[in-house]
């Protein structure tokens, strides 16, 4: 992420205004992280995951939910179409 220009702020942390957010569904503090980005600031969801798509993370409106392994041109295309969602309801 920081390859391409991005902050990267790490889970424990508080995200703050964000435009995306990366987050494994299966781990109950990255979906607390994402609700309360998305809250804050309308991010954009990416989840990444060895499980398949749950309840909880379709809850959040995922713009991608790439599955273990993937490869790095699938993260940085799933991560840019978050960041145009993220910053078009930044936006409105």
């Amino acid at each position: 992420m920081r390859r391409l220009g991005h902050e990267v702020i790490f889970p424990g942390a508080e995200p703050g205004l964000v435009d995306a957010v990366i987050v494994e569904p299966a781990a109950a503090a990255d979906l607390a992280l994402a609700r309360r980005a998305q809250v804050a600031s309308g991010a954009a969801v990416v989840c990444v995951s060895i499980y398949p798509t749950g309840d909880e993370a379709l809850a959040l409106e995922p713009v991608a939910y790439l599955m273990k392994p993937f490869s790095l041109l699938d993260l940085e295309r799933a991560l840019l179409s978050a960041l145009e969602r993220g910053r078009a309801a930044t936006a409105a």
